[in-house]
């Protein structure tokens, strides 16, 4: 009962100071590098989308200043994205005047694709074409309009009719003044921004999902897509759709981006009459699609640090097989979000796993060494006292008691004990003897004084009947002279 108390005492203590002192520290500490860590990935794509953001105030700023017209410019920017690092990304880029900017002309564009075998950067005048609809309604041109200058909106992912492949584009308004003059744009390939951010996001464990603010997918890492037999899921309701296991994670991108809404619409800036009018400017826009355009915006205004990340657990996961953490992460400037789900046995997460695992351990080394301790103290101290128990409790009778034999041959506490009680039972006895020794003299004193009491009565009983004969007067004196006895 005592082995069974201490064992809970002293495992009850050491789960609540593992928890106070180690599990809690560690898991924020590994929850803090998986925080960064996603942010690294978060960072190289910042840098991609900031480069191509800088590109397009760049020649949104050549066309404002410009005087000779655009087609000074057509030799220029196509110098301007060859200088850039890292430009693989891009998939083609563009002025996008106003119309009749140029009265000679309707439409005045310049654009080009990415084309051909050796990627170059062909010109393209596809929308200068008449009797074609106007790129001033097109639902990547419009949304520009409401933002200022040097402000880049990110279109959703779409198929561009030219590459035949899907891309996003940030479009920048081109201003002189308060004067609207057009958009300059650039488009990223949307199959090369899926496979950076998997060859950046394979190198950790779990897996990732790069969103828009839409929460359309635009890469995953290699361990989802193989789960997802190499096909990308249009959004986190599509993924979802294929895989019931991931409702979960779909609910909370769905958590996230409510969250990311809701700043907005309760604040001052949000206006109904603006999104109605990027609606019905531009062509095949819903007021959904109108409004989350406009919200980025105005998001970014309310927001100016990016916002905390959020973790959600997850009881199942159909990728990795076990009860996971969700990790989701904004991405300023598209509001993109990455979703990072660790397995709770990985990372972050790993990190509690451990520690549990590591005070199981503890704990099952603390109870052998309790139990070992238990038979060792069973073995050279309970059972000899038992065996002394067992000894004394037949010695109801004195004489049992004083004969009772004890093993003093151990040089320990319970050798030391059984020792001193024997001396205890020498002693008594010496003291027994004694005292037996002592009651048989006093018994001897006491007869030989009844034997001679006996006797004087006797004489006394003789002395009288002899006088009792005796005819003459007899009379007793002591010294002094006084009688003590007569006939």
């Amino acid at each position: 009962m005592i082995f069974l108390l201490l064992l809970g005492v002293v495992g009850g203590v050491a789960w609540y100071l593992n928890g106070i002192l180690v599990a809690d520290g560690l898991v924020e500490e590994t929850f803090r590098y998986e925080i960064e860590s996603s942010r690294r990935h978060a960072a190289e794509l910042e840098q991609t989308l900031g480069r191509a953001e800088t590109i397009a105030v760049t020649m949104a700023g050549l066309v404002a200043r410009t005087r000779a017209g655009l087609e000074a410019l057509k030799p220029t920017l196509p110098e301007l994205i060859e200088v850039q690092p890292n430009i693989e990304t891009i998939a083609a880029f563009g002025i996008w005047p106003v119309e009749n900017f140029n009265p000679r002309a309707d439409r005045e564009s310049l654009h080009w694709i990415r084309s051909g075998v050796n990627g170059q950067f062909q010109y393209r005048d596809d929308y200068n074409v008449k009797g074609t609809e106007s790129y001033t309604r097109e639902r990547w041109y419009v949304p520009a309009r409401f933002f200022p200058t040097g402000k880049c909106y990110w279109s959703p992912s779409y198929k561009d009719p030219l590459l035949l492949e899907d891309v996003v584009t940030c479009a920048t308004p081109v201003r002189s003044g308060d004067t609207f003059l057009g958009v300059a744009t650039v488009s990223l390939s949307v199959a090369k921004l899926a496979k950076q951010f998997q060859m950046s996001a394979n190198q950790d464990a779990g897996y990732s999902i790069l969103l828009d603010r839409d929460n359309r997918i635009i890469g995953l890492s290699e361990k989802v897509s193989r789960a997802l037999n190499d096909t990308r899921p249009v959004n986190a309701a599509d993924l979802a759709k294929r895989n019931s296991s991931f409702t979960e994670l779909a609910l909370g991108l769905h958590r996230w981006n409510e969250r990311f809404q809701k700043k907005v619409l309760q604040s001052d800036l949000y206006n109904a009459s603006t999104i109605s009018a990027l609606r019905e400017t531009a062509r095949e826009m819903s007021r959904e699609e109108a409004e989350s355009a406009l919200l980025s915006y105005w998001s970014s205004i309310l927001d100016k640090k990016t916002p905390e990340p959020l973790i959600e657990k997850l009881a199942g996961d159909p990728v990795l097989n076990q009860p996971s953490y969700a990790l989701f992460l904004d991405i300023p400037g598209p509001n993109w979000r990455l979703a990072r789900v660790t397995g709770a046995n990985d990372g972050f997460a790993g990190a509690n796993y451990v520690v549990k695992q590591s005070l199981v351990v503890t704990l099952g080394a603390v109870t052998i060494a309790l139990f070992i301790a238990h038979l060792l103290t069973g073995a050279l101290v309970v059972n000899r006292l038992q065996k002394i128990n067992k000894k004394l409790r037949g010695t109801e009778v004195i004489e049992d008691a004083l004969d009772v034999k004890l093993d003093d041959t151990a040089n320990d506490e319970v050798g030391e004990t059984a020792r001193w009680h024997l001396e205890r039972i020498r002693q008594l006895k010496d003291l027994l003897e004694r005292v037996v020794s002592a009651n048989a003299a006093v018994t001897v004193e006491a007869e030989g004084r009844r034997t001679a009491l006996q006797q004087q009565h006797s004489a006394e009983s003789r002395a009288a009947q002899i006088m009792r004969a005796v005819s003459d007067a007899i009379i007793f004196a002591d010294e002094t002279g006084k009688l003590t006895d007569f006939n």
